[in-house]
């Protein structure tokens, strides 16, 4: 009896040491706050006050097509009801950090499409990081020069949305500044009238589902002009492959 009870102990005190000399099984990494996989869809509720009808929904569907621009291989998404696609990536910065970039055409004036990548996230910065893009838009036959900062504002938090409890969520404030001249069209006289334009927008990601609620606030201001509008998106269902 003895001899089967040491020999017990040794063999699970060999067992032990065993599983403590054994390096422990990698962890896999956390989801990105994005998702590419084909056929996933997001269905957003849309609110623009300066629009009509103000509210609308807004399918958005990950395709299987990609597109390389700089470089950067960006996955395909199409939107309903707009029709208008859109052209995420993800940038390896280094190892368990990540640029997120939204690709979009800054000739708002049609013609030969000129692309800007915004960097909208960085997963790894610190809360109050900031970091800020100069680029410009062609608008009324001109290049209107635009800056936008964006700051994390809160990293690791708990959002719902529609009643559904989002953890580990990251919230970016972004803020939009332009301002330019453009001369009165005839049969106005042709003065210079100086423009300014400005957004804010607070902007919640959380992993694997991407955006999951957004808010912005913009306003235009001109000689004898002035016109505020508010904006906002909440994810109302999502089917991730």
């Amino acid at each position: 009896m003895k001899k089967f009870l040491f020999a017990g102990i040794f063999i699970s005190l060999f067992s032990a040491s065993c599983k403590k000399d054994d390096p422990a099984p990698p962890q896999a990494a956390p989801a990105l706050y994005t998702n590419s996989a084909a056929g996933s869809t997001w269905r957003y509720q849309d609110t623009d006050t300066s629009s009509s009808p103000a509210v609308t929904i807004n399918t958005t569907l990950s395709t299987s097509r990609d597109t390389v621009v700089a470089g950067i291989i960006y996955r395909v998404y199409t939107n309903t009801p707009s029709g208008e696609n859109e052209y995420r990536a993800t940038v390896n910065v280094s190892p368990g950090q990540t640029d997120y970039v939204d690709l979009f055409n800054t000739n708002l004036d049609g013609g030969t499409p000129t692309y800007f990548s915004y960097i909208y996230l960085k997963d790894f910065a610190a809360v109050n990081t900031s970091w800020t893009q100069n680029t410009s838009v062609t608008l009324g036959g001109g290049q209107r020069a635009a800056t936008i900062v964006n700051t994390i504002k809160e990293k690791g938090i708990n959002r719902t949305v529609n009643a559904v409890a989002y953890t580990d969520v990251i919230h970016v404030q972004s803020v939009i500044t332009s301002n330019f001249t453009i001369t009165a069209p005839p049969p106005n006289p042709p003065i210079p009238i100086s423009v300014s334009v400005s957004a804010t927008q607070d902007a919640y990601y959380a992993r694997r589902f991407g955006l999951i609620e957004s808010s912005a606030v913009q306003s235009i201001n001109a000689t004898g002009f002035s016109q505020t509008s508010a904006t906002s998106r909440l994810l109302l269902s999502a089917d991730l492959k």
